[in-house]
């Protein structure tokens, strides 16, 4: 697969849409030790702007190059959250600690 090159303009265009924050956990980079990286949601897709995301590194080393990963509750296959396309707070919510 051809590595896809996210240039420094589309790179800030991605940060600033996410106001900072991973698009998968809503981690705010500004308080974490490692940058963030531009994640491609789907990883066979191309560098168009609604196919990249803002990642931290956690959830990007767990998506990695997957479209879909097994659901614990149910133990089948569901698809990865889409920035994109789904809305985060149907599929997360923090705690009352924000754990």
């Amino acid at each position: 697969m051809p590595k896809k090159k996210v240039s420094p303009h589309l790179r800030k265009h991605v940060a600033d849409r996410a106001l900072g924050c991973c698009e998968y956990c809503m981690s705010q980079e500004y308080y974490l030790t490692h940058g963030f990286s531009i994640d491609h949601i789907n990883p066979v897709g191309n560098s168009d702007p609604d196919n990249l995301a803002l990642a931290c590194q956690g959830c990007n080393n767990f998506k990695f190059t997957k479209k879909q990963a097994i659901d614990p509750e149910s133990g089948t296959y569901a698809a990865i959250f889409n920035p994109r396309a789904d809305e985060w707070k149907s599929h997360f919510r923090w705690n009352e600690n924000f754990t």
